[in-house]
């Protein structure tokens, strides 16, 4: 605003009717006068904040009724779940196994039925008190009828049980986030509570079902003792889905809830911290009871010991301390699934006293905002008096218009001590700082972003040389390799710059020597473990022990356990000690070939071997034991035992580490798996082993697709002459 703009604003002041108008008035008429404009400004904003407060209050009260239909409808479900899997298990079962157990199976399954029973019907209750709509539900007519269908039927097959039960619990569910839509729970405005009411109507309850789905097939399966491949697959999905569902689960409430609800973070991080094991005992339950096809428990209390952990329950179906043990006497936390619904309860209730508490606050707040307008409006008539106010607020805003269009060299010319002054001090501090930022903040970002890549350039010279010096480990065994196998491949791949497998190959007179390592980690911790496990298995490996894998196994064990600090009264502390043990190590097969007798001796740490005679017409397997090299659980003094194979003109041996079988890929988002590598290898077992290699590698690619690489890569094969 230019200099005669401020003149044209004073004669304004002076000239303008309504200042003419107010200069005739006596003080008292002035203050009646603005008094009166003030007090209907307040009105309106009274008025408007009235509204406002209503209208969340009426979405607080709508919330809370949502809350009142969720949890009837989740008490349907829990039973429901627990009957598809207890008449899974007694559809899967013979008829020896009904005559023997008809006492248990029958008694619980009439019971989940009573249960689901009462559970609809107070759900009705609930539609009915707070959303009728619900009870017209086609969904909900469909799933009683559903139910009343199947509820004694338990003579049906089963996968049609499954698939009953299932698409039942889908649209129990379908109707739960309809009821949250419906009430407002699902866009909640408030953030803390937005996430919280999202853990509770979708997240935690679809895990559940998922979680639920593992045990409730299993237990059939184990009635059948039977797993084919497509229950493998589909067990090994929910049981990936699961475990991210309860990773998911615990950032949300870390990383969204927590932060927004400070107050309540005791008690939230205490719950998140549970979901953790749950998902350790889920996969350990179907990793090893299930996939690993132990089926050394009864179907019953494989059931109970997934479901809950009350003793009483577990003696109930007969569950021994062997049906929550694997085979290596290592413990497995019972009741996954009875954990996370004792989570989703206290996570509903903690959701419930917030929305609760959020009521009672906006009551609150609405009286204080009717207190504080009457308030204002005294507060009002005496300020108002004060109209010289008025012209200096002009001029700062002229000032600010020239400074939002560019030009920092305007400057108030301050007069007075009171508030207005003040501010127009700080107007012009402020207009000086920015003036400085302007001229300094190009170079300061220049500067900075040569600093931060001269500092990335380091790091990368770092790394890459890294690769260098492990691949130079690499040179010796690449060269005995290439002097004493005709026909072999080699894929090396970390899934870094460097990685932490590692391939060892070593020739003597009457044979050779090989190793296929895959340590803790990758990238650069997982090459300062192959430099670790390289340096100790070329000390370790002389002429005299070549031929005994298993021995030099446990050398390695022993070696790597003591000077990792994994002994007791092994570290040595010192002043960089944090007092933590390392529970590093590494997974490998240790092979000898004795050329002068054509056999192989194998001895594997959690690293199977697979091998083709030529007249096989199948992929066969050593397998591996199941204790790694290292690792605070393998005991110092373990044993790993030599296996033998004779060899034949033209038998060809593989060896890979998890990196292949372990991938993830695209779009099934399952594991490539041992059951496929065996698949291309006969497929491609004419071949040349570089062919073979080429085979390999391509049907992984295609398999990963754009999923991200989780390990490094290593594959070593040779055909034996």
């Amino acid at each position: 605003m230019s200099d005669t703009t401020l003149n044209q604003a004073s004669r304004w002041l002076t000239a303008n009717p309504a200042v003419e108008l107010m200069a005739r008035l006596s003080y008292p008429k002035k203050i009646q006068m603005v008094g009166l404009v003030a007090g209907v400004a307040i009105l309106l904003l009274t008025g408007q904040l009235f509204f406002s407060l209503a209208g969340q209050i009426e979405r607080a009260t709508l919330e809370r009724r949502g809350m009142s239909l969720v949890q009837p409808i989740r008490t349907v479900i829990e039973p429901l779940q627990q009957h598809r899997g207890l008449a899974n298990a007694w559809a899967g079962g013979d008829p020896v196994y009904r005559e023997q157990n008809g006492a248990i199976m029958r008694p619980a399954l009439a019971e989940q039925r009573a249960r689901v029973d009462r559970a609809m019907a107070a759900a009705e209750k609930a539609f009915a008190a707070h959303l009728p709509a619900l009870a017209d539900d086609p969904r909900w007519i469909k799933a009683r009828q559903s139910w009343n269908e199947i509820k004694n039927d338990a003579d049906a097959p089963r996968a049609i049980l499954l698939e009953r039960h299932n698409a039942i619990i889908d649209a129990l569910a379908a109707l739960t986030s309809t009821a949250a839509d419906a009430t407002h729970l699902s866009v909640d405005p408030y953030v803390g509570t937005f996430y919280l009411a999202q853990l509770v109507t979708r997240q935690l309850p679809t895990t559940i079902e998922q979680m639920s789905k593992i045990r409730d097939i299993g237990a059939g399966i184990y009635a059948s003792k039977e797993l084919d491949r497509d229950d493998k697959h589909l067990i090994i999905s929910l049981n990936t889905m699961a475990g991210t569902g309860l990773g998911e689960a615990k950032n949300m409430v870390e990383q969204k809830v927590m932060p927004t609800m400070p107050e309540l973070k005791n008690q939230l991080a205490r719950e998140a911290s549970r979901l953790s094991g749950v998902a350790e005992a889920v996969d350990t339950f179907t990793q090893f009871k299930l996939l690993g096809k132990l089926f050394d428990s009864p179907p019953e209390a494989f059931f109970a010991g997934m479901t809950t952990a009350d003793r009483q329950q577990l003696e109930r179906f007969r569950v021994v301390a062997r049906d929550l043990q694997l085979d290596t006497g290592q413990p497995i936390q019972a009741g996954p699934i009875g954990s996370v619904y004792e989570t989703l309860d206290r996570y509903t209730r903690i959701l419930d006293d917030a929305i609760e508490v959020r009521l009672w606050r906006l009551y609150q707040q609405l009286a204080l905002n009717l207190l504080v307008a009457f308030g204002a409006l005294a507060v009002v008539i005496y300020m108002l008096y004060m109209m010289y106010v008025s012209f200096p607020i002009r001029k700062l805003i002229a000032a600010t218009e020239k400074v939002a269009g560019g030009d920092l060299d305007t400057r108030l010319e301050v007069e007075r001590n009171d508030e207005i002054g003040q501010l127009a001090r700080a107007f012009n501090a402020m207009t000086e700082a920015v003036r400085f930022t302007q001229n300094n903040l190009e170079h300061l970002v220049a500067q900075r972003t040569a600093d931060l890549a001269a500092k990335n350039h380091l790091i990368m010279e770092s790394i890459n040389y890294a690769r260098v010096i492990q691949s130079s480990f690499l040179r010796a065994s690449r060269q005995d390799m290439a002097a004493t196998l005709d026909d072999y491949l080699v894929l090396w791949e970390p899934r870094d710059v460097v990685g932490g497998d590692y391939l060892f190959f070593r020739r003597f007179d009457d044979g050779y020597f090989f190793a296929v390592i895959d340590c803790t980690g990758h990238g650069v911790p997982g090459a300062f473990m192959t430099l670790i496990m390289a340096s100790y298995l070329n000390n370790l490996l002389t002429p005299e022990n070549r031929r005994n894998p298993a021995e030099l196994l446990q050398r390695m064990n022993r070696a790597v356990k003591q000077a990792l600090g994994q002994v007791e009264g092994s570290a040595h502390s010192d002043e960089h000690d944090d007092g933590h043990r390392s529970d590093d190590g590494m997974d490998t097969a240790f092979v000898w070939v004795d050329t002068l007798h054509d056999t192989l001796t194998y001895a594997g740490a959690k690293t199977p071997l697979f091998y083709l005679h030529p007249e096989d017409t199948e992929v066969r397997v050593l397998d591996a034991a199941r204790m790694g090299v290292g690792y605070t659980d393998t005991p110092h003094d373990f044993a790993w035992e030599n296996r033998s194979l004779q060899l034949q003109a033209g038998t060809a041996v593989y060896v890979t580490t998890d990196g292949i079988i372990d991938q993830v890929g695209e779009s099934r988002r399952i594991s490539f798996g041992k059951r496929r590598l065996q698949q291309c290898i006969l497929e491609n077992r004419q071949q040349s082993m570089p062919a073979q290699q080429e085979a390999v590698y391509q049907a992984f690619l295609q398999h990963q697709g754009n999923e991200q690489r989780r390990d490094d890569v290593s594959f070593f094969a040779f055909r034996y002459c």
